[in-house]
């Protein structure tokens, strides 16, 4: 149980740097900037306080919202 919430924790952390890299270079060149990022969602999120596996046996919805900013313009996909 541990190493997987490691394995998550890393994940988030990898996917953390290669948004702030991306973002770094996109600043760099002007023109269309695209951010994608994740959202996950527990249907009850305060039971996962109370044990460990609920992770496991919770429903977890995933997200993904995109947004696309253009010359001031921004655009927002849910």
């Amino acid at each position: 149980m541990l190493e997987e919430k490691d394995a998550f924790i890393k994940q988030q952390q990898e996917d953390l740097f290669r948004l702030k890299q991306e973002r770094l270079s996109c600043s760099q060149s002007p023109g269309v900037t695209a951010i994608i990022t994740k959202k996950y969602r527990n249907q009850y999120p305060i039971l996962g306080l109370l044990s460990d596996d609920y992770k496991i046996t919770s429903p977890v919805n995933k997200s993904q919202t995109v947004v696309i900013e253009r010359t001031g313009e921004i655009w927002k996909h849910d």
